[in-house]
């Protein structure tokens, strides 16, 4: 069931003069400049909290990459009696498992450039070469009568934005 809402009436602010309107414009620069101080601020709290919980957090790391060290250590001393000779991969110490897993196989490309123009220059390797065809929607606004005759395609022109530009100076912080 969806329920309807009447939206709120605003009691819009329309100015009635060239005088006005410029009082509003002034009043939005101070709006939009105090938001942008506010939120400036907000950030400076926050990266002041972050760096005080990052200085708690790092001893803490070092113990946990300590342990987790030690015991991947005494796990893979003893894996073949943890896995009964490799059959399981999962032990359950009964505070928690420790697990061994076997990561999918991952393409790492190091100057693709180069290895393009090696697979396109050999018969056999082309294999390895994928071709993307995709709209050129440049070509399409430079001859826009051919391509609006194309079904699916509309070209968007005359679409005017209304921008609202107060004189910005600098926020104090």
């Amino acid at each position: 069931m969806t329920v309807k809402r009447k939206a709120k009436a605003h009691n819009l602010p329309v100015p009635q003069s060239k005088q006005e309107a410029a009082d509003q414009i002034k009043r939005i620069g101070d709006l939009r400049r105090d938001i942008d101080k506010r939120e400036t601020k907000m950030k400076d709290s926050l990266a002041t909290i972050k760096a005080k919980v990052q200085e708690t957090i790092e001893p803490i790391n070092e113990e946990l990459e300590g342990l987790e060290e030690g015991v991947r250590m005494w796990c893979e001393s003893n894996r073949d009696l943890l896995t009964a000779q490799g059959k399981i991969k999962t032990v359950d110490l009964g505070t928690g498992k420790i697990k061994w897993r076997m990561r999918p196989a991952k393409v790492n490309l190091r100057g693709v450039d180069t290895i393009i123009e090696k697979l396109q220059s050999s018969k056999v390797l082309k294999k390895f070469l994928r071709t993307k065809t995709e709209i050129d929607k440049e070509a399409i606004l430079k001859d826009t009568a051919a391509a609006e005759k194309i079904a699916g395609v509309s070209i968007a022109t005359g679409i005017e934005d209304f921008v609202i530009e107060p004189f910005e100076a600098e926020v104090a912080r």
